[in-house]
């Protein structure tokens, strides 16, 4: 039955549970919400990142690695 477990077995654990816990009634609209999000896709939409903005950082990486090597060669140069 459940995993080789005896079925007297199984009985009794299920009678041990319905005497030691309480039953819960959630409220329907939590179970309508809960039903609702399992099964559709969400709704967020991610959007991409467009070129142009990584363009600029392309630019101004290059830009700060340019001026680094200028000002390491100024220094080089004048010892």
């Amino acid at each position: 039955m459940c995993a080789g477990l005896d079925e007297d077995v199984v009985r009794s654990l299920e009678e041990q549970l319905m005497f030691t816990l309480s039953p819960v009634e959630p409220p329907r609209p939590f179970v309508d919400h809960l039903r609702r999000r399992l099964t559709q896709p969400p709704e967020v939409v991610l959007e991409r990142r467009t070129a142009e903005g990584s363009g600029v950082f392309v630019w101004v990486l290059m830009g700060l690695g340019l001026g680094i090597l200028v000002v390491w060669m100024w220094y080089r140069s004048r010892r």
